[in-house]
C-alpha cells in the first residue's frame, strides 16, 4: 500500500490534534484545589469555683487537633467571656498554663481572653490549652429577691454563665463539652420561683460532699453549644436562708393551724365589719344629699389608674419574663430569655415590646442582641407587690 502526500498530512494534523487536546482535558483535574480542613477541638470544658463572697473563679480548657489537610499552624486560641460591664472581670486574676501567655482584647460586643500558645502546633498535630480567671461579685453570681422582699440581703443566689465558642471549629458527635459548678460551702440548691427551674440545662449530675459541705452540679456529654454559646442557669440558697415566700394566694392572717377562726379574731371581725357597715351608709347618704343640693358640675377628666393597676393587665408569660429578669439580677441579654421562660423567641420578642411600652423594661442594643433591663418603675412594682 502506497501513502499518498494527503494521507501523510491527514495524520500529521490529527497526531497534532491529539498532542493539544490530551493537555488541556487533564490541566483542570491537576490544578482542582484541595479542600482545607479546618482545625477542630476535641475537648472543650468549663470549671467554675464559686465563693461564699459571690466571686467566680473560672477555669477553661481544651484539646485541639490540627488537621493534616489544614495549611496553617495554630498559634493562638480566642475565648469570648461577655460583655465587659456584665460579667465584671479580674484583669489581674487572668493566668494560663506555663509557657503560653494570656492578652486581654476588649471588643465592642464582648472581652475575650486569648491564649497565644507556647510553640504553633502544626498540621497533623495536637495542642492544649487553659486559661483561669476571676469574676467579681455581681458578675456570674447575682443575689436574688423574693416577689414581695425589699431587699437583696438574703442568701438566695443564681449562678449565670455563658460559654461562648472560641474560634476553633466545634464538630457534634466528635468535640466533647463539659461544664461544672462548685457551690460555696453549705450551699443549698433552691427553686426560687415556681416559674423557675433549679438549674438548666435539665438534668445535670449532682454530687454533694460531706465532708467539704459543697454541691458539685456538672453537665456532660453537652451537645455542641448552638449559635455563639450557651446558658447555665443554677440556684441555690446559703445556709440559714429562710424558705423563699410562696407566689401564690396566702391563707389570711388571722388562721389557725386547723383552719378555724379564733375567738378573739371573731370578735375583731365581727366589730369591724359592722363599723365598716356603719361609715360606708353614712358616707352614701351625705353623698347623695350633696348630689341633689349642689349643681351638677361638668364632667371630669377620669384619672389615670394607679401605677400599681400595669401589674394586673399582664398576662402570666409576661409576668414571668419580668420576674425571670428580676431573678437574673435586673437584667439579662434577650437572647438568654427565651431558654428560660421556655417560650419561642419570636413569642418572647412580641411579650417584650409590649412590657417597653408600659415602660416596665428597657432595651438597650448589645452586638447582636439586646440588652433587657427592668425599669425604676417594674423594680419598685415587683418589690413592692404580695
Amino acid at each position: 500500500m502506497r501513502w499518498s502526500i494527503n494521507s501523510t498530512f491527514v495524520v500529521a494534523v490529527w497526531s497534532l490534534a491529539l498532542l493539544l487536546v490530551l493537555p488541556l482535558k487533564t490541566l483542570p483535574v491537576s490544578c482542582e484545589p484541595t479542600p482545607e480542613e479546618p482545625p477542630y477541638l476535641i475537648e472543650f470544658k468549663a470549671y467554675v469555683d464559686v465563693s461564699s463572697d459571690d466571686a467566680s473563679r473560672v477555669t477553661i480548657s481544651g484539646t485541639l487537633f490540627n488537621p493534616a489537610g489544614s495549611r496553617t499552624a495554630v498559634k493562638a486560641v480566642s475565648i469570648p467571656l461577655g460583655p465587659a460591664e456584665l460579667i465584671k472581670l479580674d484583669p489581674s486574676s487572668v493566668s494560663t498554663s506555663e509557657g503560653a501567655r494570656v492578652e486581654i482584647l476588649d471588643g465592642q460586643d464582648a472581652t475575650s481572653l486569648v491564649v497565644v500558645l507556647p510553640s504553633p502546633v502544626p498540621p497533623g498535630e495536637k495542642g492544649a490549652f487553659q486559661v483561669s480567671y476571676v469574676v467579681l461579685p455581681g458578675g456570674y453570681v447575682k443575689p436574688w429577691m423574693p416577689i414581695g422582699g425589699n431587699s437583696t440581703a438574703g442568701g438566695y443566689r443564681m449562678f449565670n454563665f455563658n460559654l461562648y465558642n472560641p474560634n476553633l471549629t466545634m464538630v457534634q458527635g466528635i468535640t466533647d463539652v463539659q461544664v461544672t459548678v462548685l457551690l460555696p460551702r453549705d450551699a443549698l440548691l433552691t427553686q426560687l420561683s415556681p416559674l423557675m427551674n433549679l438549674f438548666y440545662p435539665n438534668k445535670p449530675v449532682i454530687e454533694a460532699n460531706l465532708v467539704t459541705r459543697r454541691t458539685q452540679v456538672s453537665w456532660t456529654n453537652l451537645t455542641v453549644a448552638p449559635g455563639e454559646g450557651r446558658l447555665f442557669i443554677v440556684t441555690y440558697s446559703l445556709l440559714g436562708t429562710p424558705s423563699p415566700p410562696p407566689q401564690s394566694q396566702q391563707s389570711p392572717p388571722g388562721n389557725t393551724t386547723s383552719g378555724q377562726v379564733a375567738p378573739m379574731s371573731m370578735v375583731v371581725l365581727v366589730g369591724s365589719n359592722g363599723l365598716a357597715a356603719l361609715t360606708s351608709a353614712a358616707l352614701t347618704y351625705l353623698l347623695l344629699r350633696r348630689k341633689l343640693t349642689q349643681p351638677r358640675e361638668a364632667p371630669t377628666v377620669k384619672e389615670e389608674a394607679p401605677p400599681k393597676t400595669v401589674l394586673s393587665q399582664l398576662s402570666p408569660e409576661e409576668m414571668k419574663i419580668l420576674e425571670t429578669v428580676q431573678a437574673a439580677g435586673g437584667s439579662v441579654s434577650q437572647r438568654d430569655i427565651p431558654p428560660m421562660v421556655g417560650f419561642s423567641k419570636s413569642k418572647v420578642s412580641r411579650m417584650l415590646k409590649r412590657l417597653e411600652e408600659l415602660g416596665l423594661i428597657n432595651r438597650t442594643t448589645l452586638g447582636r442582641t439586646k440588652l433587657i433591663e427592668l425599669s425604676e418603675t417594674a423594680s419598685r412594682l415587683l418589690s413592692s407587690s404580695d
